[in-house]
């Protein structure tokens, strides 16, 4: 165990954050959407699409891959997302 200084790049390069915090990250980022618990009615419900519909068009991602898809960082799905959850058009 030591001390010192750790730089952004090194903490997203050795993923520190989504090891420590797996279990909320491994959802979120690791794991890809058709490794996802989705209860399948409630997202039909929710969204008129059927889930595995959703995963066979592609229009489904994770965080990470939502990050890249869209062009934008965390804080930036971080705020696409708030935007869209107030307005409520998911």
């Amino acid at each position: 165990l030591s001390e010192g200084r750790i730089t952004g790049p090194e903490i997203d390069e050795k993923k520190s954050i989504d090891v420590h915090y797996y279990a909320i990250a491994s959802k979120a980022t690791l794991l890809k959407p058709a490794e996802l618990p989705v209860p399948a009615d409630k997202f039909e419900e929710k969204f008129g699409l059927s889930w595995q519909a959703a995963l066979d068009s592609g229009k489904v991602y994770n965080a990470m891959d939502a990050c890249e898809y869209l062009g934008v960082d965390a804080e930036g799905l971080d705020a696409i997302w708030g935007a869209t959850k107030k307005s409520g058009n998911m």
